[in-house]
């Protein structure tokens, strides 16, 4: 497989004379292009790809072809969509041509993205259809990326909307998934059904927007538009974006695009041939492999380009290798210096990746990127679904413990020794959107009468510890 690996431009290359077409699959057989003019019709136009040097598959269709879609057969037989789509249709059913440049909202490539230095973050996380859903929210476009930019909307008193985001004195807005994702269906007629809501951890196509929090999902430039407008929205009131991404898993296993296009090659597999699970999802991305790497690479320098997105949070980051983490910084400050780059340093189960190979707590220290502090948290409410009390909550033999949050958990002395070289590596936070959120923790573990009292205590040692301040959505209130 060694032979095959090198530096590539793959997906979709659109211009009005033709669009170009490659894919890397160099196990398989033969590769096949099927162009359709309406990603319902089975009716398509079928071109056979040519294989080049590397092991990719390759053709040019002469044409105009935007609004078109396409996906690969396989050995004439498995039918895929391109693991590097920029556009899709809804439900991920087939990827899209489109011109991208055509889904820049008027401005957008020369406005003056925020200087907000990483450092000195103050990160506020959010569900897109959490943020505005509920008719409350007095909003347009409930639920919707628009939604998250409405200038107008109010609850009684209160604002909503673009305005209650800026009155916080947050500096980044951190995105929980927003790339294309399989747990819900995105016609606009299901989006506010009870079982139609997920988090969206459970990626399918990484480069697609997801469309249901588009007005229009039936429309993939659409979603890419809206997506764009409330980033350069947020840019305006000197708000940096980030993004939550998913590279320890996909939602498909064995029938991903991925499998399917090179079997074996793109996940962690165990000597009995089966996917190592260390997501608890069912499989986990081998991204010690240099192609797998390459991928998630390429992916996050694409939103930076293209998106101008400030900044990722990584989903069990610990399941991506430390190579490829340290890799992923270098390249986007190279980019961005100012970029800000965090994780869970975490896995779910056990991993196929060796334990010195895996991106755990003290692996940053020097390394330019944070970990979410989740010794602080613990020390700080307890643990995160049960009854065990915390510092807040009267556990005061947890002194030294929060000392050393406060201190940036870095090694102040002998007495206060944490993981951290520098306080800007440490992620400060009391609950993000996992497990339960810090009212229904500290209703479980003390009097009704303390519960105010206890929250604000733990926001003012959040806000005053030395690190990085994160609170997720509501927490304000």
């Amino acid at each position: 497989m060694t032979n095959y690996i090198f530096n590539n431009n793959q997906g979709m290359e659109y211009t009005r004379d033709k669009t170009r077409f490659k894919v890397w699959a160099p196990t398989r057989d033969s590769i096949d292009l099927l162009l359709y003019n309406d990603y319902r019709y089975v009716r398509r136009e079928k071109y056979r790809m040519t294989r080049v040097e590397g092991g990719f598959f390759e053709t040019v269709v002469t044409g105009d072809l935007k609004g078109k879609f396409y996906t690969y057969l396989v050995n004439g037989k498995y039918e895929v969509t391109d693991p590097y789509s920029i556009a899709c249709s809804i439900n991920s059913k087939r990827s899209a041509i489109i011109d991208i440049r055509e889904t820049d909202p008027s401005g957008f490539r020369e406005q003056n993205v925020p200087f907000n230095p990483w450092k000195k973050a103050l990160l506020y996380e959010v569900h897109i259809k959490d943020f505005s859903g509920d008719i409350s929210s007095g909003t347009q476009h409930r639920g919707k990326f628009l939604g998250l930019i409405d200038e107008k909307s109010h609850f009684r008193e209160a604002e909503t909307g673009i305005r209650h985001l800026k009155d916080l004195g947050i500096t980044h807005v951190h995105l929980m998934p927003i790339y294309d994702f399989l747990s819900v269906d995105e016609h606009e007629e299901y989006f506010f059904d009870d079982n139609n809501y997920n988090w969206g951890y459970d990626p399918e196509l990484y480069n697609c927007i997801e469309g249901s929090y588009s007005t229009q999902p039936l429309e993939p430039a659409n979603r890419i538009y809206e997506f764009k407008k409330m980033i350069q929205r947020l840019h305006s009131e000197g708000l940096s974006v980030v993004m939550d991404v998913v590279f320890n898993h996909t939602f498909r296993s064995h029938d991903s695009n991925f499998n399917i296009l090179n079997p074996g090659y793109y996940f962690r597999m165990d000597q009995n041939n089966a996917f190592c699970n260390g997501s608890g999802c069912g499989n986990e991305l081998a991204s010690e492999r240099k192609m797998v790497q390459n991928f998630i690479v390429d992916s996050l320098k694409y939103y930076m380009k293209e998106y101008k997105i400030n900044g990722f949070r990584f989903d069990l980051m610990a399941l991506i290798d430390k190579k490829t983490v340290y890799r992923i910084v270098k390249e986007l400050r190279e980019i961005n210096p100012e970029v800000i780059i965090y994780g869970e340093p975490w896995y779910a189960c056990e991993s196929g990746l060796h334990y010195g190979e895996l991106t755990v707590m003290g692996t940053q220290r020097g390394k330019e990127f944070s970990f979410f502090n989740d010794r602080f948290r613990d020390a700080l409410k307890g643990d995160n679904d049960a009854g065990g009390l915390g510092y807040v909550q009267g556990a005061y033999h947890l002194k030294t413990e929060i000392e050393t949050g406060i201190s940036g958990s870095i090694d102040f002395d002998e007495y206060h020794s944490g993981f951290a070289l520098e306080a800007k590596e440490s992620i400060n936070y009391f609950n993000s959107h996992d497990n339960l959120i810090i009212y229904d923790k500290l209703k479980m573990t003390m009097d009704y009468e303390w519960v105010e009292p206890a929250s604000r205590m733990l926001a003012s040692i959040i806000y005053m510890s030395l690190g990085i301040p994160f609170i997720h959505s509501g927490n304000e209130f």
